[in-house]
């Protein structure tokens, strides 16, 4: 049975692709910045001595790559779920209302509206079996003949 609900477990499984494309792309940004910045410098003779400066000063960072990759993370489904909460908020205090009022206002409208033309069309059907009556009565007055149907309405 599906209670609907979600392990947190889930929700950070989800992410791991990004944190660990994080990971290495910013392992990699940071090789490669050190690994410019030791060439640049001109301290070393040969690839070797670069290769072993480069790997001590890139190993100092090692441990902040993946906690960076997880603050960004964490930042980013925080913010999700803010945009979620907040759209959710305003759409409950603002649009909805806004939505039931118009809804209201136009049915209320269409009830006068109703209202005026059921008036309107009764008044038409009235005048009609009036005149039909009317036109029977006529008819049997000029056949001579005797008329007991009372008028419409009574």
């Amino acid at each position: 049975m599906d209670s609907g609900r979600q392990s947190p477990l889930d929700v950070a499984k989800k992410w791991i692709p990004w944190s660990l494309g994080l990971i290495l792309s910013m392992t990699v940004g940071w090789v490669a910045l050190v690994a410019y910045a030791e060439v640049s410098s001109g301290k070393h003779d040969n690839l070797i001595d670069t290769s072993i400066a480069v790997g001590s000063v890139a190993g100092m960072a090692a441990p902040l790559i993946p906690l960076f990759s997880i603050v960004i993370i964490t930042a980013a489904d925080l913010t999700g779920g803010a945009i979620v909460v907040t759209y959710n908020y305003l759409n409950n205090k603002f649009v909805k209302p806004l939505i039931e009022k118009h809804k209201a206002e136009g049915r209320a409208l269409g009830r006068e509206e109703g209202i005026t033309q059921g008036i309107e069309l009764g008044r038409q059907e009235i005048m009609v079996a009036i005149r039909d009556w009317n036109n029977r009565r006529l008819d049997a007055e000029e056949k001579g003949e005797p008329f007991d149907e009372p008028p419409p309405g009574l």
